[in-house]
């Protein structure tokens, strides 16, 4: 029971990436719902971190993105976890193992990564595959590629997975008014 309990934990990783994968670029980027989910975090791409200024001088405070990324990916994802466990599709158990794993991947994962991507003096930056996921964030500010949450997985399965940067900035807004 505890080994079962503890994979459907484990579980909220790759189900918290993909969700979130397909929120942020579908919502966030793409507008399927409009521009009022959008619109801040259209304001963290392009005057809170614009690509010229992706990680202000040292002893700035970090500007949350303050959109509601992380509560539309959380609410998503409860809600299909109320549906799998009220369809009997998923135990109670297996539910709320997935649903702390999400969530605490969120909380303290996610949301910390994201933070650490734009801190210039972060002591995460002496760490090659830190820097590298650095970079691959640094590419989404640029290019219309690299929605994973923090991990490029999902872009590599959907083919957004991009190495390096765009010759030039491409609108990563398609269809906002900037």
């Amino acid at each position: 029971q505890i080994l079962f309990t503890l994979g459907w934990f484990l579980l909220g990783v790759p189900f918290v990436e993909f969700i979130g994968y397909w929120v942020h670029r579908l919502v966030f980027h793409h507008g399927v719902f409009g521009s009022t989910l959008r619109r801040p975090h259209v304001q963290h791409h392009l005057e809170d971190y614009p690509p010229e200024n992706l990680r202000p001088l040292p002893g700035t405070s970090y500007k949350s993105a303050a959109d509601p990324l992380w509560h539309v990916i959380g609410a998503v994802i409860l809600t299909i976890l109320l549906i799998l466990i009220l369809s009997g599709t998923l135990s109670l158990s297996a539910g709320l193992a997935l649903a702390l794993g999400s969530t605490l991947y969120a909380k303290y994962v996610v949301s910390i990564m994201h933070m650490q991507f734009h801190l210039p003096q972060s002591r995460l930056r002496k760490l090659s595959w830190f820097q590298k996921l650095v970079h691959y964030h640094d590419v989404h500010h640029y290019a219309r590629a690299n929605y994973g949450i923090v991990f490029m997985g999902m872009d590599r399965v959907f083919g957004t997975f991009q190495k390096s940067l765009p010759p030039q900035t491409q609108n990563v807004f398609p269809g906002f008014k900037i």
